[in-house]
């Protein structure tokens, strides 16, 4: 529809109305705000493993385990996620070589400056040391550009 000097989309779509007697839709695009991330923990016996988190819109739709590589649906949106994502079999492996060493690397940053602290004046527990932390992926470019076509699919497909 050409655009005329004075008409607004809501006038268009009034006079629409009003001579059809249908209502005038308009087209207008949501896009979901994709995010992803990497728990990474050292269990007491220096083992490291790590799980990453994807979600739409501050909501975490689904779960990777790279230890064992199975998928956890969290949420229904989760579901179209884990299908595109387990179906690629390179962002499966750069997800696990990533947390391999990605993990080592940053437990070792946190926990070395944490041995390094003066033992404390008081006895404590003996409990078994897991050290996590939780660090954004967003280094890590193929995942985020995966997101981005995922959430494309998914706002065509709930359309």
């Amino acid at each position: 529809m050409p655009h005329r000097p004075g008409v607004t989309r809501e006038t268009l779509c009034s006079t629409w109305w009003k001579s059809s007697r249908r209502p005038c839709w308009t087209l207008e695009q949501t896009f979901l705000q994709p995010a992803g991330s990497m728990m990474c923990e050292q269990e007491s016996n220096g083992l490291t493993t790590a799980s990453c988190e994807f979600g739409l819109d501050g909501q975490i739709s689904l779960r990777f385990d790279t230890k064992n590589r199975h998928w956890t649906v969290l949420h229904g949106e989760g579901i179209l996620l884990k299908q595109t994502l387990a179906s690629d079999r390179a962002m499966i492996d750069l997800l696990v070589r990533t947390s391999a060493g990605d993990c080592r690397k940053w437990l070792q940053q946190v926990l070395c400056p944490l041995s390094t602290q003066a033992a404390p004046t008081t006895a404590t527990a003996t409990v078994p040391s897991k050290a996590t932390t939780n660090t954004p992926i967003t280094s890590v470019l193929p995942v985020i550009l995966t997101c981005a076509i995922i959430v494309g699919i998914l706002g065509w497909a709930f359309k």
